[in-house]
């Protein structure tokens, strides 16, 4: 233990402040480096987002509805896919959403959602209207509206209300959904490969 020590101690006192500046370059050309990777990734689903246009908050002057009136936007030069959009009562985030079933993501309850499926680069979905918290939220809130999707490089996405932008995976909904979805293709497979029932066509009496 006290050899490995003095070579320790030894190799220290051989290393001078230039070779100390190299590795301290060199360490942050790596850091700036894995920052620009992770910029550039977000640089796609950055520029697609949800803009409420119309809400009446609750509760509504007699004779009107509480309403939400948004449209998704997708400034990116990428196809967005798998677009959906939900609305929500009045809560927050959970910290452990990647851990939970989807409508566990949000302290307040699903209300509704919609799936848009894709929005064009450079275009917006039409107008849609969801129904509105039915309980009074604070007064310079938005609506809880959470958009899901696909960037052009096929990466997922969650825009929460407040704008935060963050990757779905890893989350238990996408394990969930993965199973669901082998499940129907084995189902899938089993009716293909099951013989029919009358091969000749003919009927019990002939």
């Amino acid at each position: 233990m006290l050899d490995a020590w003095l070579v320790g101690a030894a190799w220290y006192k051989t290393v001078d402040w230039v070779q100390w500046l190299a590795l301290g370059g060199g360490l942050a050309a790596v850091g700036t480096f894995w920052a620009n990777r992770r910029d550039a990734s977000r640089s796609l689903a950055a520029c697609i987002y949800y803009v409420v246009i119309v809400q009446q908050q609750a509760p509504p002057p007699p004779g009107e509805a509480t309403i939400t009136r948004y449209k998704v936007v997708n400034e990116s030069n990428g196809l967005a896919t798998s677009v959906a959009i939900s609305a929500w009562g009045w809560g927050r985030r959970r910290v452990t959403w990647r851990l939970r079933r989807q409508v566990g993501w949000w302290t307040g309850d699903r209300i509704i959602a919609n799936v848009l499926h894709t929005v064009t680069p450079g275009g917006c979905s039409e107008e849609g209207e969801f129904p509105g918290p039915p309980m009074p939220g604070p007064p310079e809130e938005r609506h809880p509206l959470i958009l899901q999707f696909r960037d052009g490089l096929g990466r997922e996405w969650v825009r929460w209300p407040h704008g935060k932008l963050t990757r779905m995976g890893p989350s238990w909904y996408q394990i969930e959904r993965a199973i669901s979805r082998r499940g129907q293709r084995r189902l899938e497979a089993t009716h293909l490969s099951a013989p029919p029932d009358n091969p000749s066509g003919r009927s019990d009496g002939e």
